[in-house]
């Protein structure tokens, strides 16, 4: 389960990143994964340790898994 939700949107995630941990890996999640992916490839290249969540909410919540609100 995701214990910590942080809502950036893509196109104002480079604005934030001074909001973001350093100290700790980063998960970037969208619907279907493929906004996720273009932000995790962001911050990566900022120098956080990100990784985006493959096939999104909608793989997430079809594999059973619960999601924050």
């Amino acid at each position: 389960m995701v214990r910590e939700v942080d809502i950036e949107v893509l196109g104002m995630l480079a604005g934030g990143l001074a909001e973001l941990p350093r100290d700790r890996a980063v998960t970037v999640t969208c619907a279907s994964g493929n906004r996720s992916r273009i932000g995790a490839e962001l911050l990566g290249r900022a120098g956080f340790d990100a990784a985006s969540v493959q096939g999104g909410t909608a793989e997430w919540s079809l594999s059973g898994r619960d999601l924050a609100v």
